[in-house]
């Protein structure tokens, strides 16, 4: 594992704007050395910097952090880009009023205001989204976040943080140099997708801050100049990435319980797409994230009989990975 004792470059707290729920945000979509109720640790990657924060929330809703530097390297990140970065990881300063009017009388997910108040989406860098996205393509949440699993074991940077085993996200670098072993993550075709983008990071040909400055409709076109990128995977990971929650991920999960919750008659892809934007507008990004939390992302023939039960709370404790237990589940 050979790395340096973590070293502490920083204190923090934020008075997040409420309601917030740090549990819920750090718990959804995570692995278990990331999340284990306690002070759960958020990883940082700052100016190719790898950093960990434990961070913690207490009884009047103050968020703690303290952040270490996990590796040997010389770094000059100022106090204010890391606060900065937290805020945005954690949706500190994200006001959801607007959400939860909006989906007060939804089919889907009016039960969000009551039993997921104040989780928020828990961003991550646009290269993770991407290989996140990648895994999902034509695969259920178990098989898609078991890809992920097996890239971080296999590929990720093991350290030692505090006694506990972690695995960083793997870089494109390291996926470029090992591409020949991809197969053994079972990413099946999407190896050779996976490679590309990796490829693209690695020749600078793509950074997210250039992403950033694109309009939406421009940020999707140029993800999708890699082969193998479709609009689902490039709008999911600007919605996971960047909050570009205009950006409605559409697949065909989705289309079925939209089109039997909303009844839309003869749906198709195109049909269901123009009646989500128009419902869900500004927010429709958050709100397929939420969809996914509220059904604990079952395949769709069990995601459409809980539906049509009115079944649209997350099971908070579950026998089978879901992605609120995953990280306790998913080995």
């Amino acid at each position: 594992m050979g790395i340096q004792k973590p070293s502490l470059i920083g204190e923090f707290s934020f008075k997040p704007l409420a309601p917030y729920n740090l549990n819920l945000t750090v718990k959804a979509y995570n692995f278990s050395w990331f999340f284990q109720n306690e002070n759960p640790i958020i990883y940082l990657n700052i100016e190719d910097a790898n950093l960990l924060c434990l961070t913690h929330e207490d009884k009047k809703g103050i968020v703690y952090s303290k952040v270490y530097l996990v590796e040997d390297k010389n770094v000059n990140i100022t106090p204010q880009t890391i606060k900065e970065k937290i805020r945005f990881i954690l949706g500190l300063d994200e006001d959801l009023s607007n959400f939860y009017q909006t989906i007060r009388k939804d089919p889907l997910l009016h039960r969000v205001p009551k039993v997921l108040v104040g989780m928020r989406l828990r961003t991550t860098s646009l290269w993770n989204a991407l290989l996140i996205g990648v895994c999902q393509q034509n695969a259920s949440f178990l098989q898609g976040w078991k890809m992920v699993l097996n890239l971080h074991r296999l590929f990720g940077r093991k350290i030692k943080f505090f006694g506990k085993e972690i695995f960083l996200p793997p870089n494109p670098k390291t996926i470029v140099k090992y591409a020949d072993r991809l197969g053994e993550a079972r990413l099946g075709y999407r190896s050779e997708t996976l490679k590309r983008i990796a490829e693209a990071f690695s020749r600078k040909d793509l950074f997210e801050k250039e992403i950033i400055k694109l309009d939406d409709e421009e940020a999707v076109d140029r993800l999708c100049l890699i082969r193998g990128v479709g609009e689902y995977t490039a709008k999911l990971a600007l919605v996971f990435s960047q909050r570009r929650y205009s950006l409605l991920p559409l697949d065909r999960w989705l289309m079925r319980l939209a089109s039997e919750a909303y009844k839309i008659k003869n749906p198709n892809m195109k049909k269901v797409e123009k009646f989500l934007l128009e419902r869900w507008g500004e927010w429709c990004g958050l709100a397929v994230f939420f969809t996914t939390i509220v059904l604990d992302a079952e395949p769709i023939s069990l995601a459409l009989e809980r539906l049509r039960k009115n079944e649209l709370s997350p099971k908070f404790e579950s026998e089978k990975p879901t992605p609120l237990t995953m990280y306790k589940l998913l080995y």
